[in-house]
């Protein structure tokens, strides 16, 4: 989930479930501000593709550009993308959502901090089968 809301500066921030290749899953809550060309508030679901080996190295600063096309009167739906920099990765976002404002479309540039709170599916597995072998379930 993400939101932002601005006319002229803007902030942001979101709330997203992040897994890798390596099990991991978390939780990244991230927020910041920058420019904005364009008056509008909005919100919506977020999905996030970056070429990041872990989760954990989408932690720290990233710089995200793009934009987004409400369609309606009034409170309408909307769409949006951005690209997205940091050190060490980049990658891509896709939104849709509802938003509203007297301009339908808006262009941004935020700079962000996030934060991981993740954990290891391999290490929940493997904890769990040790428990699970220095019990004595059979007497």
């Amino acid at each position: 989930m993400s939101g932002s809301a601005g006319a002229g500066g803007g902030v942001t921030g979101s709330i997203m479930l992040v897994f890798d290749g390596h099990g991991n899953v978390g939780i990244i809550e991230s927020g910041g501000g920058g420019g904005m060309a364009g008056v509008c508030a909005g919100g919506g679901g977020n999905f996030q593709w970056t070429n990041a080996d872990t989760i954990y190295d989408l932690e720290g600063v990233s710089v995200q550009t793009g934009g987004s096309l409400t369609v309606g009167p009034g409170f309408g739906g909307n769409i949006g993308a951005e690209w997205v920099v940091a050190m060490g990765y980049q990658g891509f976002n896709f939104n849709i959502g509802g938003a509203t404002g007297p301009v339908p479309i808006e262009m941004h540039s935020y700079l962000e901090e996030a934060a991981v709170q993740g954990f290891s599916i391999f290490d929940l597995i493997r904890s769990t089968t040790d428990r699970f072998n220095t019990q004595n379930f059979l007497n």
